[in-house]
């Protein structure tokens, strides 16, 4: 600023030549920087005080405008976009005033500084887009970690939904056998309570190890694995009460799979367990489980009275669907070819982590 001020005012022989004072008034228009971000408003209104006493003294326009216009930037970038702008056009009329009474004074003309004076606003612009473009990006990350928490939230209660239920489908199953053959079969409803009393156990253990999966934010293993497809024998065991009978067949070797895709069939293969348990009425379900090179599949078939009409009729299946659609797979359900209802999902194995 202070080399370019010199060379300015060669050929500004209007201008009152460039002594010891014009430099320390560009210096000190440049102290204001120091405070650009801690105290931008001091800052700017220190470089206005020196940048217009230098213009009202009628030193000669230049580079004396860089401090100046790099503080307009930065305080239209830090505040607020009124106050800023407020700021900055004060600073422009401060400095616009100081320059006319010193023209007018010596009974100069205003044209020559007239073009500086319509580029003063123009750093406030670019710092103002900045901030703009700054606020947007902070706003996306904003909105993408509440996407993100409400998605892990979704995740607990769609995990917990399928533990709790399952779990008391059965209760509910086994009880009700138990209360019809307690007088006249009591060993058999010794067993359906010892059923209850397993099936309890298992879903608070279960309960309590997806919990601990979601709790352990620092990556420790929880104390019991989450479920996968090694498990349907139990669950499909787990179903055969009060006249039901459940079978489990696959094709395919079993090899290893990703987590979340064992998870998810396993859920899958719950949830549609439950559903029959609790609202098909039927006598017979199979299940089946396809492993592919590149997939999964699965399939839960029963004989009962098929798709129940009504408004909550499908929460199960939309639960069902996020889970296969959220690993890049899809699910159908409805009514089977035979009569009662029918659940198939492919899960791909490459897009899951």
């Amino acid at each position: 600023m202070s080399l370019g001020t010199r060379g300015a005012g060669v050929y500004q022989t209007d201008r009152v030549e460039v002594d010891a004072l014009a430099f320390a008034l560009v210096a000190g228009s440049a102290l204001g920087l120091f405070f650009r971000r801690t105290a931008p408003l001091a800052a700017l209104a220190i470089t206005t005080s020196a940048t217009a006493l230098y213009f009202g003294l009628g030193y000669p326009a230049g580079p004396v405008f860089f401090a100046i216009c790099f503080l307009m930037v930065e305080v239209a970038l830090w505040l607020p976009t009124r106050l800023s702008l407020i700021a900055c056009s004060a600073a422009v009329v401060t400095v616009f005033g100081s320059e006319a009474i010193g023209r007018m004074v010596d009974g100069g003309s205003l044209s020559g500084f007239a073009p500086y004076l319509g580029w003063l606003l123009v750093p406030w612009a670019v710092g103002a887009v900045k901030r703009a473009r700054r606020d947007s990006r902070t706003q996306q990350l904003s909105e993408r970690a509440q996407q993100r928490r409400y998605e892990e939230r979704l995740a607990v209660v769609r995990e917990v939904h399928d533990v709790v239920g399952h779990g008391l489908a059965v209760i509910n199953l086994q009880a009700g056998v138990a209360l019809h053959v307690l007088d006249r079969r009591p060993e058999q409803a010794e067993i359906a309570l010892t059923a209850i009393k397993q099936a309890s156990k298992d879903s608070l253990d279960e309960l309590r190890a997806t919990l601990a999966v979601f709790r352990n934010a620092d990556g420790a293993a929880p104390l019991r694995p989450m479920p996968g497809l090694h498990d349907l024998p139990d669950l499909v065991s787990s179903v055969r009460v009060g006249g039901l009978t459940a079978d489990l067949s696959g094709s395919g070797e079993p090899h290893s799979i990703p987590s979340s895709v064992d998870l998810a069939a396993y859920r899958i293969v719950q949830e549609s367990l439950t559903n029959v348990v609790r609202h098909a009425r039927a006598s017979h379900v199979t299940v089946t489980v396809d492993y592919g090179q590149d997939a999964i599949s699965v399939r839960v078939v029963d004989d009962g009275k098929g798709p129940i009409p009504g408004p909550d009729a499908g929460q199960g299946v939309t639960g069902m669907r996020e889970r296969a659609t959220s690993l890049g797979g899809n699910l159908s359900a409805g009514g089977g070819e035979s009569g009662g209802f029918a659940v198939e999902a492919w899960l791909p194995l490459g897009k899951s982590s």
